[in-house]
């Protein structure tokens, strides 16, 4: 017996009516194809990425850079976004939770920072501040 087959056996049964079933399976699957499309459209409408690239320190990371059309780089640890590196040079890093993304936002300074290693971007972000890596200037975050 296939399993579509076996399912309806269960449901006949187990005395469901089956069409008001399907009727509410199908509502729940259009509900979350809906869901999928806004989630998909408010991304695209946040941030299109003119180029995505892996780290070359770490190529099989589960890590990537995203750089758009203002050549700002972002650096993502899975799916979060941890670090932001401006055109002009800015450096701000949004959260070091694990020790895996740790070493992402390390490999991520090393590669594009130059001066600015892991210590410095811990304390910058531990202290609310942002560097700018080109000048050594640093500010309050906004």
């Amino acid at each position: 017996m296939s399993g579509s087959s076996l399912t309806t056996a269960f449901l006949y049964s187990s005395g469901v009516d089956y069409y008001k079933f399907f009727k509410i399976f199908t509502k729940t699957i259009d509900k979350y194809k809906n869901i999928c499309y806004n989630i998909d459209r408010k991304k695209k409408e946040r941030f299109t990425p003119m180029m995505i690239k892996k780290l070359t320190a770490m190529p099989y990371a589960q890590a990537h850079i995203e750089i758009d059309d203002d050549n700002n780089t972002t650096l993502f640890s899975y799916v979060t976004r941890v670090a932001t590196l401006t055109a002009e040079g800015w450096l701000t890093i949004h959260g070091l939770h694990s020790m895996t993304t740790r070493r992402h936002i390390s490999a991520f300074c090393r590669e594009y920072c130059g001066v600015i290693d892991y210590a410095m971007a811990k304390s910058i972000y531990s202290d609310g501040y942002k560097i700018n890596i080109h000048t050594g200037e640093v500010i309050e975050l906004d």
